[in-house]
């Protein structure tokens, strides 16, 4: 681990924002760094997030405050030095393009990987540009952490499930590897 990476370890990750309030369920409102959240590339429609940007900063200057209208929706998953975005990349990227330094933000501690594949595809029915790409490239990634990437692809899984037929024989796979 780099020495930049250590500084953000899991242990004081959840300590470096300011937390307001922990909700039911141990969900915590609290302001978060920026650079705290991974901001990773995903299926992305810039002319939203131009106008989330201009909303933001209109509601900032109104109000003295980050502008936000929603939170975004963060994971903390055991492991990792930066927060994951579950819902709120167009959010986050409006922010940062204004040059703001954090993000008022819902963030879910202790989070696994599947679990943030799963909210991930669920808001993303809610962005219509960009659904269909971002829940395809997301089932891939997490298809890739199942035991079963190394014997078939994704495509071939959903096909076994969803066409009785389908032996998983052209595959390799035995029937009961293929029932499984």
């Amino acid at each position: 681990m780099s020495v930049a990476a250590e500084k953000y370890t899991e242990a004081n990750l959840l300590q470096q924002v300011d937390v307001i309030i922990e909700r039911e369920g141990g969900l915590l409102e609290a302001f978060v760094p920026i650079e705290l959240i991974d901001q990773e590339e995903v299926a992305y429609d810039e002319e939203h997030a131009q106008e989330l940007a201009a909303s933001i900063k209109k509601q900032s200057e109104k109000q003295n405050s980050t502008g936000q209208l929603s939170a975004v929706l963060l994971a903390e998953v055991p492991g990792l030095d930066r927060f994951v975005i579950i819902d709120g990349f167009h959010r986050t990227s409006a922010l940062t393009s204004l040059g703001k330094t954090e993000a008022y933000a819902t963030i879910k501690p202790n989070c696994t990987w599947d679990e943030v594949v799963d909210l991930r595809i669920v808001a993303a029915k809610s962005h219509k540009s960009v659904k269909f790409a971002r829940i395809v490239e997301w089932v891939e990634e997490a298809w890739q952490r199942t035991e079963w990437s190394s014997k078939i692809n994704s495509s071939s899984a959903f096909q076994l499930y969803f066409l009785p037929k389908q032996t998983g024989g052209r595959s390799g796979l035995t029937q009961d590897e293929a029932q499984a």
